[in-house]
């Protein structure tokens, strides 16, 4: 009974603070919510009748036998499960490292009189939810749609949430484990550095090679037989003695073995995640704390540096080093390279012949990179300033101005962002064979949506920071990310709005009928004002903070 209430009373503490960050009611808490909702609603409806429109076509094989129906589910089922799996495991060996070493309220939480094990039960909660809970809402729609188009009774739909939930807790419990031990055996300050390096490396091969399956062609098969070749080169060789197989057999076939060998496991790994937290977890969390500390680090060096001259160029330094010092943020540029090879693919895999076809997808396509950029910029630009954290009042005291630390950010983001949206805005259009035209217009208008959303997104990041996180993934998906991003996607609209007449009378040799300097100069306006506005406003707004 007394460990029922203690591990009620550690929910509770998370209740109270999800009430109080929504009472009172805040219109940009709300916004930001309702926005994220609003999103993730369509992208769940989009998957929803993609995938319904495969399996009513599986569905609509009549030359072949269910038996035969029921082996391309299972195939299909099995790596989309393989996959899922793999993802969990990493992102539960990420954010372990956060619920049961880093979270700044574990020393709290141990202080109270309730059992660690209680605390370290709810972290792992913490954990199990954090980890997976974008890949259970895939899957519930992906499930969902299977149960829709092959019309399973509510039995199954029971047993659809049965096997999520066990399908879900076995890789949180290994990656747990697995953290636990690294931290215990080997030094505290490079895992988290490697933890996140191995995940971008795994995961960029893993979109890479996905997308060099084509899997577009399940939502148009020309023939059974391409359907059923595709089916068969999308899955890899036979492995049934993996979570992902049993789980996959038990949602095809309805087979009670696999359900129990999925249970069977999943309490097996939950049982060396409780003996590996009794066994290394007491020493791992002091080795864990011992390595935030100042002692032991050289201090003479730096007490022996040369000045580094103008502060401006310390202050380009100090950021240059901080972003190359933390594995977590470079090592995602890992994912940006294979996000850049998959967009590419997709631009080569669209086979248009017509050449003024090719002139309307070499404008859209400009509008795709933005939306790029504007995504990479709410990652890396607009948490830049909230990084500063707890010595944001070290900033205060140098003797350059707020402008200046933000025009500093500004020179170190801007040229990568300008080399990376050049290379993909020309490498694209040389795929598709533009006249150079488009390729001049392309790059001319790339330069400027660098130019305004580098600014955006510092200045953004001046006006709303977050200096309390110290996570930038975790800033750039709060409520001031999201009104970024809606911030961004009005410009971006409004930049190629502008252009769309413009753009259309050439492809139809009637530029002699408008007037295109004005609408050249309203895009240079538009991009002066959103480049440069919310930069001055930032730094105006940081000069009047007197706290972190």
């Amino acid at each position: 009974m007394t460990g029922i209430l203690g591990l009620g009373n550690l929910l509770g503490l998370y209740y109270k603070s999800a009430r109080h960050y929504l009472v009172p009611f805040r219109w940009g808490k709300y916004l930001a919510i309702f926005g994220i909702v609003a999103l993730g609603v369509s992208l769940l409806t989009l998957e929803f009748y993609g995938f319904r429109k495969v399996f009513q076509y599986m569905s609509s094989l009549e030359e072949f036998s269910l038996l035969f129906v029921q082996f391309l589910l299972d195939r299909l089922f099995g790596l989309i499960f393989l996959i899922s799996y793999s993802m969990i495991f990493m992102s539960s060996m990420i954010n372990g490292l956060s619920c049961f070493f880093l979270s700044k309220k574990l020393p709290f939480l141990f202080t109270l009189p309730i059992p660690r094990k209680r605390i370290l039960a709810v972290q792992f909660m913490e954990n199990w939810g954090t980890s997976c809970y974008l890949i259970v809402l895939f899957l519930f729609s992906f499930l969902l749609a299977y149960a829709n188009s092959f019309h399973l009774s509510w039995q199954q739909h029971l047993l659809f949430a049965v096997l999520l939930l066990l399908f879900t807790l076995s890789p949180v419990a290994l990656g747990s484990a697995a953290v636990v031990a690294l931290i215990r055996f080997f030094p505290v300050r490079r895992i988290h550095q490697l933890v996140t390096l191995f995940a971008c490396v795994f995961l960029g091969a893993l979109m890479i090679s996905i997308r060099m399956m084509k899997p577009e062609r399940l939502l148009n098969p020309t023939t059974t037989d391409d359907f059923v070749t595709l089916i068969k080169d999308l899955t890899i060789p036979s492995m049934s003695y993996l979570p992902s197989a049993w789980t996959s057999s038990a949602a095809v076939y309805g087979r009670g073995s696999a359900v129990i060998y999925l249970l069977v496991f999943t309490v097996a790994t939950l049982s060396i995640l409780a003996l590996s937290l009794r066994a290394f977890y007491s020493k791992a969390f002091i080795f864990s704390q011992e390595s935030r500390s100042l002692r032991g680090r050289p201090v003479s060096k730096r007490l022996t540096q040369k000045p580094a001259g103008h502060p401006s160029f310390a202050l380009i330094r100090k950021d240059l080093r901080l972003f190359l010092r933390d594995a977590t943020q470079w090592s995602q540029l890992l994912l940006l390279a294979a996000l850049v090879i998959v967009y590419l693919l997709n631009i080569k895999n669209l086979a248009i012949q017509l050449p003024m076809v090719r002139w309307i997808v070499s404008f859209i396509n400009l509008g795709l990179a933005g939306f790029v950029l504007s995504a990479l910029s709410v990652r890396f630009l607009f948490p830049s300033v909230s990084m500063e954290g707890r010595s944001f009042w070290i900033v205060r005291t140098l003797p350059v101005s707020f402008r200046s630390v933000l025009w500093c950010k500004y020179l170190i983001f801007f040229p990568p962002f300008l080399f990376f949206s050049q290379m993909l805005v020309y490498f694209s259009n040389r795929i598709l064979q533009v006249p150079d035209f488009f390729l001049y217009l392309s790059m001319a208008n790339i330069f400027a949506v660098s130019f305004a959303l580098t600014g955006f997104g510092i200045g953004i990041g001046a006006l709303i920071p977050n200096f309390k996180s110290d996570n930038p993934s975790q800033i750039a998906v709060g409520p001031g990310g999201v009104l970024y991003m809606f911030l961004s996607f009005v410009y971006l609209s409004l930049m190629f709005g502008i252009q769309v007449r413009p753009v259309w009378y050439h492809i139809m040799n009637r530029t002699s009928e408008i007037r295109t300097e004005l609408y050249i100069l309203a895009a240079i306006l538009l991009t002066l004002v959103v480049g440069l506005l919310p930069l001055e406003l930032g730094a105006r707004r940081l000069a009047k903070r007197e706290y972190a």
